[in-house]
């Protein structure tokens, strides 16, 4: 089903998004966050970290900023009239929560290293004691 830019670009405006995307992004931060540091914990893991951490105290400001990393993914696309709806049955959201939490794991290590600097990577692991991966 060919879609137009217009029905796309709801996806960004509508609040049904965010709320979904906000809960999504809540879950994901809680599992990140209270996984146990690894040793040693490289620093793709350390920036999902940073990220997972910073994510209850900032949440609507990780929604907007995540929004479009969302929209990118096939799955948004191929199934934006329901991803736009207020008005799906319990079944589709549940599907849809599915394929959100699926997104999110996608697109986050990106994420990631778009938005933490090696300087907060660097303070995590003093703050935390976490060892640094040896490069051979």
């Amino acid at each position: 089903m060919a879609l137009d830019n217009i029905t796309i670009s709801k996806y960004l405006q509508r609040s049904v998004v965010r709320q979904r995307n906000s809960v999504t992004l809540a879950q994901w931060a809680g599992y990140i966050a209270t996984e146990a540091i690894p040793s040693p914990a490289d620093d793709s893991w350390v920036r999902e970290r940073i990220v997972a951490e910073s994510i209850p105290i900032q949440l609507d400001t990780y929604t907007l900023q995540t929004l479009t990393y969302f929209l990118q993914d096939p799955s948004t696309v191929s199934n934006i009239l329901q991803f736009i709806s207020e008005d799906n049955d319990t079944a589709t959201e549940q599907t849809l929560s599915t394929d959100n939490q699926s997104i999110c794991d996608t697109f986050m290590p990106r994420f990631a290293q778009a938005t933490v600097t090696d300087d907060q990577v660097t303070a995590w692991r003093t703050q935390n004691n976490a060892t640094v991966v040896t490069k051979i």
